[in-house]
């Protein structure tokens, strides 16, 4: 019996064609079983090579200077609504009778939260980037050069809280292989030069 599908002389008590699938005798071709593990083998091989991607080499480290003035740019835009809301919270604080420590200990965390969502909003938008840093030409991403999720962010942004104490996690920044500061350090995260 001849496949004809690809022209091979292929015996007549063969289900399918060695040479191409071709199923005979009523036989789908491919079957929907081979379709899934040709599928599940696929998926295996493209999730093995992309967690064994090297480092990109080809990046271009941020320059310092430039980060510090997109925070500073970062915090002038984020300062007024935080700003507006604990003045709100003060408000509400003062209407309710709340004692004034709890109410500032509220406006504070508060703000906290707002600071670091808007980082990880943003970090992991198509910008790779906060406004400040998109003004200045600047991203974040993985090692491999990559943009990374909402919540690797935001684990990057929570992480300036401790970078903050006594700036030590900002002045590794300038001891760390890539400029990365403790942040980007506990994030896996790089800051880099948009092309």
């Amino acid at each position: 019996m001849q496949c004809t599908k690809c022209n091979t002389e292929v015996p007549s008590s063969y289900m399918k064609c060695p040479n191409c699938g071709q199923g005979f005798h009523g036989i789908n071709t491919p079957s929907s079983f081979d379709k899934q593990a040709q599928n599940f083998a696929q998926r295996s091989v493209n999730t093995q090579s992309a967690s064994q991607l090297p480092p990109n080499t080809s990046l271009k480290i941020a320059y310092l200077g430039s980060r510090a003035f997109a925070s500073l740019l970062d915090t002038l835009i984020v300062i007024v609504p935080i700003l507006f809301i604990g003045f709100l919270i003060g408000i509400w604080g003062g209407l309710v009778d709340e004692d004034s420590e709890t109410t500032a200990l509220k406006a504070q965390l508060i703000g906290m939260f707002l600071g670091i969502l808007y980082e990880a909003v943003f970090l992991s938008s198509p910008w790779q980037a906060t406004p400040g840093k998109k003004l200045l030409g600047l991203k974040v991403v993985d090692l491999n050069g990559l943009s990374i999720s909402f919540w690797r962010a935001f684990g990057r942004a929570s992480a300036k809280i401790l970078s903050s104490i006594l700036l030590i996690g900002y002045i590794m920044a300038f001891f760390t292989k890539d400029k990365r500061a403790l942040h980007d350090l506990m994030a896996g995260t790089i800051v880099i030069e948009a092309k």
